[in-house]
């Protein structure tokens, strides 16, 4: 970050070296390109933020969506994509849904309420996923590093990760097969009634 600053601050100053030697004294030119450094972060920051929509959905320079995410986030930003509700003897779930925004997503198990000691969940669940758009199998995985998390009106635990759109696309109508693969199911729903499946955007950080 130093780096870049230098370079930035260097290019002003050769152009008034340039301006300089070239004969140019009159302090207002000699200044305008200083002046430009300043203001043009500045704008660079309003532009970013006038455009930040398409930004954070992909539809251009999509690789700056999650920092805009973090820095102006959407309001729908982290709102719920898709929620099915799980239920007692199924093992398999078919979803139907579309990406809003670039960057972390998540398969959640979410329990309505409040917890009340929701670091020994249990049983815990295992599942796989795989994501079909127009009928083609385009990302499949399992249940890896699972994350508990806490809402104002739920909590769960995100049980299956990805990135849009380096593994999904944006906008794009997929389709999902989920497959609880592990645990319990019967005696989560005992445990957690109203327990469902839901597919959210995540922290970028």
């Amino acid at each position: 970050m130093l780096l870049l600053v230098l370079v930035c601050l260097l290019i002003p100053m050769a152009f008034t070296a340039v301006l300089y030697f070239m004969g140019v004294r009159s302090r207002k030119v000699l200044a305008v390109p200083l002046i430009a450094f300043v203001l043009l972060p500045v704008l660079v920051v309003i532009a970013l933020y006038l455009f930040r929509a398409p930004i954070q959905q992909g539809r251009v320079l999509p690789d700056l969506g999650p920092v805009l995410s973090l820095v102006f986030p959407a309001t729908d930003l982290y709102e719920p994509l898709l929620v099915m509700p799980l239920v007692t003897g199924k093992t398999e779930y078919e979803l139907a849904w579309a990406h809003k925004y670039v960057g972390h997503h998540a398969l959640a198990v979410s329990v309505p309420g409040r917890s009340n000691g929701m670091s020994a969940m249990e049983p815990k669940l295992a599942v796989n996923m795989e994501v079909f758009e127009d009928g083609d199998l385009i990302f499949g995985g399992g249940t890896g590093r699972a994350s508990q998390y806490w809402a104002r009106d739920h909590f769960g635990v995100h049980l299956a990760w990805y990135r849009v759109p380096r593994d999904l696309p944006v906008g794009r109508p997929l389709t999902a097969v989920i497959t609880v693969t592990g645990g319990d199911l019967d005696g989560f729903l005992t445990k957690y009634p109203g327990a469902e499946l839901r597919m959210v955007k995540v922290s970028d950080e």
